[in-house]
């Protein structure tokens, strides 16, 4: 008996020296390069399936969604002539804050949060508002409203045609919305609010009044931007958040 090894073509040949020459031809087996078929489905069931793109139709059972809070604010603007009267969607980042758009809480008398699914209402106190990048920071006193909470990881800033997925509360429902879409330009852009040019990121996703303060995501679940302005003009419209990065 003898045996024959090919390198290059990872090749067996066994032969028997008792065996008659008009017998059967002697058998080759290759052995793939790429491993087994139960070694592929191995490596592919480790993989993480975190990823949003593994299953986009069970978005709504993504974990980040509970920490995109709905704001009720009580708006009151101020009467010059009589300054001592008065007339007249955030998501949390640990430590017991929440990030929404200043404009969100701007003359606020009272300011209340509820959390996805829980009727109850919660006191907000707002700590700071950052006036020209249009963000605010929200605190939040009462340990029920953060039981369970999972607060948002921060990302990368995206790149041109990465997707992005918007979540918050528009007006004409109570329930969360969720609007997906890409990355369509990244550059200095105005911000209305504060009338600064601050680094903004322009997506085609769908931006409703009541949006403003809502996390915009990328496909690992990472909170990107945050939603505030749409810019309209004659025959175009485009919506933006604002970047969460210098």
């Amino acid at each position: 008996m003898y045996l024959i090894l090919q390198k290059k073509k990872y090749t067996l040949r066994v032969r028997d020296e008792h065996s008659s020459n008009d017998g059967p031809q002697p058998m080759a087996f290759k052995s793939s390069p790429f491993g087994s078929s139960q070694q592929k489905k191995d490596k592919k069931e480790s993989q993480p399936t975190t990823d949003l793109r593994t299953d986009p139709a069970k978005i709504h059972d993504a974990s980040f969604l509970d920490a995109v809070v709905k704001v009720y604010c009580t708006h009151t603007a101020p009467d010059y002539s009589l300054p001592w009267q008065k007339q007249r969607h955030a998501f949390m980042i640990g430590d017991g804050k929440l990030l929404t758009n200043a404009h969100c809480v701007e003359h606020d008398t009272q300011v209340k949060v509820k959390r996805r699914g829980d009727d109850r209402k919660y006191v907000a106190k707002v700590l700071v508002r950052g006036v020209d990048c249009d963000i605010a920071l929200l605190s939040v006193e009462s340990e029920d409203f953060w039981k369970g909470a999972e607060p948002l990881r921060l990302g990368h800033l995206p790149r041109l045609q990465d997707s992005v997925t918007v979540v918050g509360y528009p007006l004409g429902g109570d329930t969360i919305s969720v609007t997906k879409g890409v990355v369509s330009r990244i550059e200095v852009t105005s911000y209305a609010h504060g009338s600064s040019d601050l680094l903004g990121i322009q997506i085609d996703a769908a931006i409703n009044p009541g949006n403003s303060g809502g996390p915009a995501f990328n496909d690992q679940g990472e909170c990107i931007g945050v939603a505030f302005q749409v810019i309209s003009l004659v025959g175009y419209s485009a919506s933006c958040i604002a970047s969460l990065f210098p």
